[in-house]
């Protein structure tokens, strides 16, 4: 068996799109055009997750709950690459850092579902092209 061909590394770091479900009937969410509500997201495998989670672990040790507030927000920020169609009060939200955090906290359960998309390495998964 070939190791090479298997890196969770890489793949983690292309990213894969999520589509935002809603977060009782489980239905995908669409805006006003019918378009689905996504997020593309590096997965937790990245090495810019890898280098976060080990922040928020340090902080998790040390029982500082405001820090590892601060670290899983970090973390969801520094996986998340850019969104379609996510509005609020009316007006696109600009996916950048400051947005990304603000979503986050304001609509945990958004936050919820990137972090078990981004956990699953499946998501991330490609097959390798043969020539």
């Amino acid at each position: 068996m070939d190791f090479s061909n298997i890196d969770v590394e890489a793949w983690a770091d292309e990213g894969a799109e999520m589509c935002v479900k809603h977060p009782v009937t489980g239905s995908l969410l669409e805006d006003a055009n019918g378009e689905n509500v996504s997020i593309w997201l590096k997965g937790l495998d990245s090495p810019e997750a890898k280098s976060i989670a080990k922040a928020a672990s340090n902080a998790l040790q040390n029982g500082d709950n405001a820090k590892l507030e601060k670290q899983g927000l970090d973390l969801l920020a520094k996986i998340t690459m850019k969104w379609s169609n996510v509005s609020w009060e009316g007006k696109a939200l600009e996916c950048n850092p400051k947005n990304v955090r603000f979503f986050y906290k304001k609509r945990d359960w958004v936050a919820a579902q990137v972090l078990e998309f981004a956990k699953n390495r499946h998501n991330f998964f490609t097959e390798p092209q043969s020539d």
